[in-house]
């Protein structure tokens, strides 16, 4: 909810750019969750597995406050980062 809000207070996005958004945000479960469970299935590790996408959870969605702060958040970096988000999330 916070990277879309982002778009909208900070950057002026407009209802292009938002469809824009939500479309990299739901890419990821139509790409990635047949081979992403299969995968996952397949891992003797899952716990593993999960900890390393709670990490690169948290990096990608850390990484917009820093970007923020050093004054380089740009819509393309939301977009990667909502789809690095959901495949994570996959």
């Amino acid at each position: 909810m916070a990277i879309p809000l982002a778009a909208v207070v900070l950057l002026d996005a407009g209802a292009t750019e938002m469809g824009w958004l939500t479309a990299a945000a739901m890419l990821p479960s139509l790409l990635l969750s047949i081979p992403g469970g299969a995968w996952a299935d397949r891992r003797t590790d899952r716990r593993r597995a999960m900890i390393v996408a709670g990490i690169g959870w948290f990096a990608a969605i850390a990484s917009v406050p820093l970007a923020y702060a050093c004054r380089s958040l740009t819509l393309a970096h939301l977009y990667v980062t909502e789809f690095v988000v959901g495949a994570l999330t996959v």
